[in-house]
């Protein structure tokens, strides 16, 4: 996470948000199975939710820093939208096993901003 953020490797915060956003949603990844947690284990593991409830706390806060660095005219995204973005493509993820629309929703969403 941090090394996307502070890599001079993607040009602009938009590039980096993009790739925050697909980092989470990857099946071979092991963030998504930080925000799989944070609906699995409330009940069962207590220890384990509270750490991932404050991965998504310092998440939004970095997420937060990154919009603000955008330098665009319109409206800029909330971090908890971007948050939002992440948890339905994984919901999506989880019920169809695909990361078919993956590109096409974050695109579609990174391009509003412009």
């Amino acid at each position: 996470m941090l090394a996307i953020i502070y890599s001079s490797r993607y040009c602009t915060p938009t590039d980096k948000l993009k790739e925050i956003v697909v980092l989470h949603v990857n099946s071979n990844s092991l963030y998504h199975l930080l925000l799989k947690a944070f609906f699995e284990i409330k009940v069962a593991y207590q220890q384990a939710y509270r750490m991932a409830i404050e991965y998504r706390k310092w998440l939004t806060r970095e997420i937060f820093e990154l919009i603000f660095s955008l330098e665009i005219r319109a409206l800029k995204p909330d971090a908890n939208m971007v948050l939002n973005l992440i948890d339905g493509l994984m919901f999506e993820f989880l019920s169809t096993n695909s990361l078919g629309e993956r590109e096409v929703v974050v695109e579609y969403f990174l391009s509003q901003l412009v």
